[in-house]
């Protein structure tokens, strides 16, 4: 059991690796297989995705997590993009595989109460018998293959307004 507690630890942290040095793509087992062999010799980005994942996991321990944790906000799925959408507005990750313009990136995270309250609002919305209007997009992707760029996609651009200034 706990070998592969560490194992699903290990892929989880890949799953990170991979949005900070190809941005969002397509997810499952394959991809993350590519993934190993692609920079099994050589990993250039290393460093600099190394310090994205940091850094990023650091903001999501301090200000995400306490809101989240008890949620469906909280499962893999969702924090992967997250994960993303955070990593975006502080930084900038690749476009990967997501259509259209990306929001712009190195833009910051906005007030803690602000997000607190978005993610709350996002929460609140996977958890209604009917959704409303404006998140039904957002429901429907999170409730369908999560690892598809379409589910994943919606959920990231979602994820990136809740982290912003405005509230939802």
């Amino acid at each position: 059991t706990r070998q592969r507690v560490r194992m699903e630890d290990d892929v989880t942290i890949a799953q990170f690796l991979m949005i900070a040095t190809t941005g969002v793509r397509d997810g499952g087992a394959d991809k993350i297989d590519r993934f190993y062999k692609e920079f099994d010799n050589e990993y250039p980005d290393q460093e600099r995705a190394s310090d994205v994942v940091n850094s990023t996991l650091s903001i999501i321990l301090d200000k995400v997590a306490p809101v989240i944790s008890d949620t469906k906000l909280g499962t893999l799925p969702q924090l992967l993009m997250i994960f993303a959408a955070i990593a975006h507005r502080t930084t900038q990750i690749p476009q990967g595989d997501v259509e259209g313009q990306m929001p712009p990136a190195g833009t910051g995270l906005g007030d803690d109460q602000v997000i607190a309250d978005n993610l709350q609002t996002l929460a609140a919305a996977l958890e209604a018998d009917e959704a409303p209007e404006r998140f039904s997009t957002f429901v429907t992707r999170s409730a369908t293959s999560t690892q598809r760029i379409s589910s994943r996609q919606v959920r990231f651009r979602t994820f990136y307004e809740a982290m912003g200034n405005q509230a939802l």
